[in-house]
């Protein structure tokens, strides 16, 4: 309530401000329908020049966290992760935070905030069709909102397709979990149509397959609760990792639409992870794979900065 009255009180601010610049201004007479154009276009360039004029505000919706910012529970959970990738024992923090970044990983806080359709503070702000859904009531506000929390996010680039013939998505760079989706692959593939899938690759997994298969499997290997990433925490991370960005590829979000329907990232004609739809749950397809984060809560050591 108390955002919704600062965001309120800005806009007005705002608007006070140029109806002083336009005081002295004769209109004509204009159709609803131009007012709406007129308005439109008003909107976007007020969003450029709020995203000039804040410069690194952006910056403040997530960081890298450094050892002394985490609590003695998440450091549990990051020398267990972190132990499995390097198939040794490690009880060094710092140690630890070296080897997950090693294998494409950054323990990173969220700053809570709700973001707006185009919203300036982000570089791949998702489509217009997420608030839509929150608006429609189809899925929960959260969806388009990130809390104070502490969370290890898996930022290796999203990968490209074989080729422009071949539109099936290529392994993950660096992937530590090929092994076990060799194993996976195996187990699930054999009733799909789609053969030319390296079984090395995250590619054509259902939703439910990650659900009650490939998510439990990995978890229970690497000691610690691994989901996949909702979209709006990805288009976040996309302000200081393009990367996870760019491929042509698609990816699983962990956003649901009921029973039956999943969310996606980023569509296979186009690539950026702003693209935001939705698909059912039991589609393999093979353009699509899923990108990892582990959600270690809000709690942190007493010397943590802010975020802002």
């Amino acid at each position: 309530m108390a955002e919704n009255q600062e965001n309120n009180q800005v806009l007005q601010d705002l608007l006070d401000q140029v109806g002083k610049h336009m005081e002295p201004t004769a209109f004509p007479k204009i159709t609803e329908g131009q007012v709406a154009v007129i308005s439109k276009k008003i909107a976007t360039f007020a969003q450029m020049l709020i995203k000039q004029e804040c410069g690194d505000r952006g910056a403040h919706l997530s960081r890298v966290l450094t050892v002394d910012e985490l609590s003695p529970e998440h450091l549990v959970t990051v020398c267990t992760m972190a132990s499995w990738l390097a198939s040794r024992s490690i009880d060094d923090a710092n140690t630890a935070i070296a080897v997950l970044a090693e294998h494409g990983f950054e323990i990173r806080a969220f700053e809570s905030t709700t973001f707006v359709p185009h919203d300036p503070r982000l570089e791949e702000a998702p489509n217009t069709w997420l608030f839509d859904q929150v608006q429609n009531k189809t899925m929960p506000r959260s969806v388009i909102a990130t809390e104070n929390m502490v969370m290890i996010c898996e930022v290796r680039p999203k990968p490209d397709v074989v080729s422009d013939e071949c539109w099936i998505q290529t392994a993950y760079k660096n992937d530590p979990f090929g092994k076990e989706l060799v194993a996976l692959h195996e187990q699930l593939d054999g009733y799909k149509p789609e053969k030319r899938i390296d079984p090395r690759s995250r590619a054509g997994f259902t939703f439910h397959e990650l659900e009650q298969h490939i998510l439990p499997v990995l978890s229970q290997k690497i000691g610690v609760q691994l989901e996949c990433m909702p979209a709006i925490h990805a288009c976040v991370l996309a302000n200081d990792h393009p990367e996870i960005s760019a491929g042509r590829s698609t990816e699983w979000r962990g956003d649901t639409i009921g029973k039956s329907h999943a969310v996606i990232s980023g569509r296979s004609d186009r690539g950026p992870i702003r693209y935001v739809y939705y698909d059912v749950k039991n589609d393999p397809y093979p353009n699509r794979g899923f990108r990892l984060c582990v959600r270690l809560g809000s709690e942190s050591s007493p010397n943590a900065s802010p975020l802002s």
